[in-house]
């Protein structure tokens, strides 16, 4: 008993070729998952362009540390404190001192 599918993608015909009956079925089309808006469109923007997703990458790297640039280095480039001289890497100062009392 061979079928004979007919109709669209979503709704179906099947016949018999004995007796011609006929039976609509109707299939079931899973949608694509949808995301956020800004999300898509990151997703987009790295299938699309790999590359300039990368440089996006590094220019918001760039930014974040010019914004945190006073929580990252705390001391000035041409501080002298004396009195912290030679002092091996500790909390305060994470790569010890030099012989002036900046950071090494």
């Amino acid at each position: 008993m061979p079928i004979l599918i007919q109709g669209s993608s979503t709704n179906r015909t099947r016949r018999t070729a004995e007796n011609g009956e006929t039976a609509t079925a109707a299939i079931a089309v899973k949608e694509p998952k949808r995301y956020p808006f800004l999300v898509d469109i990151f997703i987009r923007l790295v299938r699309t362009k790999p590359l300039g997703t990368v440089g996006l990458f590094l220019v918001l790297v760039f930014f974040l540390v010019g914004i945190l640039a006073d929580v990252l280095a705390p001391f000035g480039y041409n501080d002298i404190n004396l009195a912290v001289r030679l002092l091996p890497p500790s909390p305060g100062h994470i790569l010890g001192t030099d012989n002036l009392g900046g950071i090494c």
